[in-house]
């Protein structure tokens, strides 16, 4: 079962909601975590509603860079240093 368009629109308008808080919507989100999507959204097009957030999760991340690995230097010198 396809989303209707009144659907995607919620959606899109939930998106773009998290996206102007800067908050984000993590990978793992599911539509059973939030109330008012829950109520909005029929039960049998949870999982269509799951994959289309999943689609559109990368727009709500900006400035992304992954964690540079630190190299710890020791604390301790040796002797002779």
């Amino acid at each position: 079962m396809a989303l209707t368009q009144k659907e995607k629109d919620i959606l899109e308008e939930y998106i773009q909601k998290r996206i102007d808080t800067g908050y984000g919507i993590p990978y793992s989100f599911s539509i059973k975590q939030d109330k008012d999507l829950k109520k909005q959204i029929k039960k049998e097009k949870h999982d269509d509603a799951n994959i289309y957030i999943r689609k559109n999760v990368e727009r709500t991340y900006y400035d992304y860079e992954p964690l540079k690995r630190t190299i710890n230097e020791p604390k301790i010198k040796q002797r002779g240093e």
